[in-house]
């Protein structure tokens, strides 16, 4: 018997959103497992006896993964594969392995993702956020439809730094205009948000939903690791933050987890999970 919704709130931990829930014969896949949000999530779902398919970039970050999940669960309930978003041809050779081992999926999260990084781009010549972020989930999940099960969920991470710019498609990689690592953040999480509208718009009919999930200020992740204090001034300049709570790390993954697993929501898609209203009906 799981809780009445209301009962959640912004500081709800996914412990409280599983509460009495199996997830049994469910497998679910996540991008950029090794750290922070994804790997919570992953063990999540492992501690509800569900199966997830992880992914990570480095065989030094496979090993390491697998030791931490291993020595804590049974190692029959997951597997670590090798993937890089930022390689168009690499991700057609993840979807091509997945695709001949028949892997079906009740879910997608789409957590991996780099955040305000100095201007860089990817082999394919996409600026790195655009192409991480939003580019390399794009292919990912298109191109793995074929093994989504009836009822499958696909969740979008996104940020409430969508606010800070929408898609620009004249100039999605900074050719002509000058970068700003927030605004191409913000750009490539406006396209999260998108992406997840019209993948559910386009497949609702076919019961696979999709949802755009925010899930607030978490420090425990490598998300900033890279930045200094003022990197931060341009965002504090554009987007106020001070009205947002910072949530604990199992509080964080709460949001998408109950997106992706939850019984509530197994008929729905179409919505953004955002920190301040994270169970609002």
């Amino acid at each position: 018997m799981t809780k009445n919704l209301n009962h959640y709130h912004v500081h709800t931990t996914w412990n409280e959103v599983l509460d009495g829930i199996s997830l049994k014969n469910k497998k679910y896949l996540i991008t950029g497992a090794n750290i922070g949000l994804g790997k919570e999530s992953a063990k999540a779902i492992l501690s509800h006896e569900g199966y997830v398919v992880l992914t990570v970039r480095t065989e030094e970050k496979k090993q390491q993964l697998y030791t931490e999940l291993s020595s804590q669960f049974d190692d029959a309930l997951f597997e670590i594969k090798l993937l890089d978003l930022s390689s168009l041809n690499d991700i057609r050779r993840f979807v091509k392995q997945i695709i001949l081992e028949d892997v079906k999926l009740d879910g997608i999260l789409a957590n991996a993702g780099v955040m305000a990084t100095d201007f860089k781009l990817t082999v394919d010549g996409f600026e790195q956020q655009f192409g991480i972020n939003h580019l390399g989930h794009f292919l990912l999940i298109n191109k793995l439809t074929p093994c989504l099960l009836k009822g499958a969920r696909v969740v979008m991470m996104t940020s409430g730094a969508h606010r800070l710019s929408n898609v620009d498609l004249d100039d999605p990689n900074f050719n002509h205009r000058p970068y700003s690592r927030w605004t191409a953040y913000g750009q490539s999480k406006s396209a999260n948000v998108l992406f997840a509208f019209e993948f559910d718009r386009r497949w609702k009919d076919y019961n696979i939903r999709a949802f755009a999930v925010a899930p607030g200020i978490v420090l425990d992740t490598n998300l900033h690791l890279h930045l200094q204090h003022d990197d931060f001034k341009e965002l504090a300049e554009k987007q106020d933050t001070n009205k947002v709570p910072v949530k604990s790390l199992s509080a964080g993954v709460a949001t998408q987890i109950m997106a992706l697993c939850h019984p509530e929501f197994a008929d729905k898609g179409g919505d953004f999970f955002r920190t301040l209203q994270l169970f609002s009906n």
